[in-house]
């Protein structure tokens, strides 16, 4: 089930079959959601979606330049996403496109992925793809990873192709082969764990230092 705040002005539907597509959807006005059911592919071009925990509360919120949903696939393909997680620590991320189920699987966000995270966006995080989970909770994100204090200096930076996230506990983990830069030292390494709050981060197996100007 996809909660729908507000849906925006296009709307085309096209071809008929037996499945159907069950969307709720709230006016700014309304007190509770209104039920409709359709059958047939569809297209929304500006669309704005709120997804609820399994609580019924808000989750997180996405605008996307467009969305489709066609009968031979059961989930909603996003074009020009951003997706928003407002609980503390704050969360928010940009993609070419996304995959988002209807039944409660990971949502895949793909292509120049960039990922904020914490008050202000603290830290950034860049990458080719990236698994939320359906609250918000965790990302995985996969494909030239780089995540880094915004601003940069002497932060440390974390690169590799593959790092997950904690939002909620501001921790990342990876057990494999990771790169940590701080200052003018590069650590390679095969595992790493990290508090991102804290800037404490812990490696292991097959350590190795150098400096690089």
């Amino acid at each position: 089930m996809i909660r729908k705040r507000q849906l925006f002005p296009a709307l085309v539907v096209a071809g008929l079959a037996a499945s159907s597509l069950l969307l709720s959807y709230r006016g700014e006005n309304s007190s509770a959601p209104e039920q409709m059911e359709l059958s047939g592919n569809y297209f929304f071009s500006g669309a704005r979606l709120t997804l609820t925990g399994a609580d019924g509360f808000p989750a997180m919120e996405i605008e996307a330049g467009s969305a489709r949903r066609e009968l031979k696939d059961s989930a909603l393909q996003l074009e020009d996403v951003s997706i928003r997680r407002g609980d503390p620590p704050a969360l928010s991320l940009a993609a070419d496109s996304a995959l988002l189920p209807q039944k409660g699987a990971d949502l895949l966000a793909q292509g120049n992925v960039r990922l904020e995270l914490g008050p202000s966006g603290a830290w950034v995080a860049r990458a080719g793809q990236a698994r939320m989970q359906g609250n918000g909770a965790g990302v995985t994100l996969t494909e030239a990873v780089s995540f880094h204090r915004a601003g940069g200096g002497d932060a440390p930076s974390i690169t590799g192709e593959h790092l997950v996230l904690d939002v909620e506990s501001m921790t990342a983990h990876t057990d494999q082969p990771v790169r940590v830069r701080i200052g003018q030292v590069v650590f390679d390494a095969d595992r790493l764990n990290a508090e991102i709050d804290k800037e404490t981060i812990t490696l292991d197996s097959n350590v190795q230092a150098t400096i690089k100007p």
